[in-house]
């Protein structure tokens, strides 16, 4: 970048340069910077002073030929660039296009899911959306992620959110779900860790989960058999229902494709019946550690043949 100061803004950057180099020595193609108007290179390190012969401070001439050219045209057009104005998006719409929005750790914390969120299924673009790429090629939202805020409850707009297909509300004040959220079709991956639910609402029996985190909650029981119907989380796969308040008696009926199944930190007693456990044919994982069960682990009925995949017992 070459800069020179100067009285007018028509000045040659060539005339503001003494022809001189150095102390007297002229050096063919090179320009010293050292003159009357002290032009001067604004740069690093300069692999010319590293030439022998050549002074220190001085530019090739072809550069300073170069560089008056585009001066020359930014000093003759600088008069009719319109001035550039960054426009800042509203802060919770900044993901949205991607497909990903992440509002964890709001400062301030969030209370509510912000409305931007379902713009997104309107065909005409909302008010804050003025980026130049048409709103039609906006991504599907499918993964929306809210954790460590205030929220309370969770918008019934949530189900008009077809694609959305991971949703983390960990570490917020939900004591309740809406029963929208039964409608997300694609949804496989689900959060509700650290809140303060007391039952698991019977809307989550027809989502297509494979993953769901219900710890660090307030439920007393799980689902019974008569909500089992119809292949109910007929995908399931992992179930954390950890440090909450779950008794022997209240854990109902569990999903049969569980692999890893997280009971630990609850109020099982043991022995467990081995019945229980006997539709999990799948299982390979299982914590029951910080409960009351002592030594008897199962209680054997002499038929039963529980947990055949079983490789990881944890009872610490």
């Amino acid at each position: 970048v070459l800069t020179w100061r100067s009285g007018g803004t028509s000045a040659r950057p060539d005339a503001l340069v003494s022809q001189q180099t150095g102390r007297g020595h002229e050096c063919p193609g090179w320009v010293s910077l050292h003159g009357p108007r002290q032009a001067r290179l604004c740069r690093g390190r300069s692999k010319s002073r590293r030439l022998r012969g050549v002074p220190r401070g001085a530019i090739p001439r072809a550069l300073l030929d170069q560089s008056h050219k585009y001066l020359s045209q930014k000093v003759s057009t600088s008069s009719s660039v319109p001035p550039v104005h960054t426009v800042r998006w509203p802060k919770h719409t900044r993901g949205l296009l991607t497909g990903r929005l992440h509002l964890e750790k709001r400062d301030p914390p969030l209370t509510d899911l912000p409305p931007e969120v379902f713009d997104l299924v309107f065909d005409t673009p909302p008010a804050w959306y003025t980026r130049d790429t048409p709103w039609a090629q906006r991504s599907d939202l499918h993964v929306l992620t809210a954790g460590d805020n205030e929220l309370t409850t969770v918008d019934e707009r949530i189900g008009t959110l077809r694609a959305l297909s991971r949703l983390e509300l960990q570490k917020n004040r939900l004591a309740s779900l809406p029963p929208a959220l039964g409608t997300l079709g694609r949804l496989s991956v689900l959060s509700l860790a650290h809140n303060a639910l007391t039952q698991l609402p019977t809307c989550l029996l027809t989502l297509p989960l494979t993953s769901l985190n219900v710890s660090h909650n307030r439920l007393k029981t799980l689902w019974q058999a008569s909500d089992f119907s119809n292949g109910a989380l007929r995908m399931l796969r992992h179930l954390d229902v950890s440090h909450n308040e779950i008794h022997t008696a209240s854990i109902g009926v569990l999903p049969a494709s569980l692999q890893r199944l997280d009971l630990s930190h609850n109020k099982l007693q043991g022995p467990l019946p081995a019945a229980l456990f006997a539709p999990l044919v799948e299982l390979e994982d299982l914590a029951l550690g910080g409960n009351e069960l002592h030594d008897t682990v199962f209680a054997r009925d002499g038929s039963t043949r529980a947990l055949p995949r079983l490789a990881v017992l944890d009872v610490r």
